[in-house]
């Protein structure tokens, strides 16, 4: 439980990215922080406590293409194109988000 709040707390905190800067997929993982460019076309090997996850960077998007976990639902959570999701896979500690303004990204509700 306490290794879960050590990772969703810094996740929860959003730092915001002026207009037109340029967006970075940041990768927490057991390993740290780890920042790559937006533009990039890469498959990024993250070792965490259940083994190696990779995480796909292609076109902008991101998404977790292959995971150690048993259930394997991180891989289900489909492609972030924007800041104000993430992906997370709890039994590998690793959490995917776009860093950025969640402004620019659609509402998912509304409340008034």
């Amino acid at each position: 439980m306490i290794a879960l709040l050590a990772l969703v707390i810094p996740v929860s905190h959003r730092a915001t990215v002026p207009s037109g800067a340029a967006r970075v997929l940041e990768i927490q993982s057991a390993e740290g922080l780890q920042r790559v460019d937006a533009d990039a076309d890469v498959a990024l090997r993250v070792r965490g406590p259940a083994g190696v996850s990779v995480v796909r960077l292609a076109e902008r998007r991101a998404w977790i293409e292959r995971a150690p976990c048993r259930n394997r639902l991180c891989q289900r959570m489909g492609t972030l194109r924007a800041p104000g999701r993430s992906l997370v896979c709890i039994p590998n500690q690793l959490v995917v988000r776009f860093s950025g303004a969640a402004d620019d990204a659609p509402a998912d509700a509304i409340t008034r």
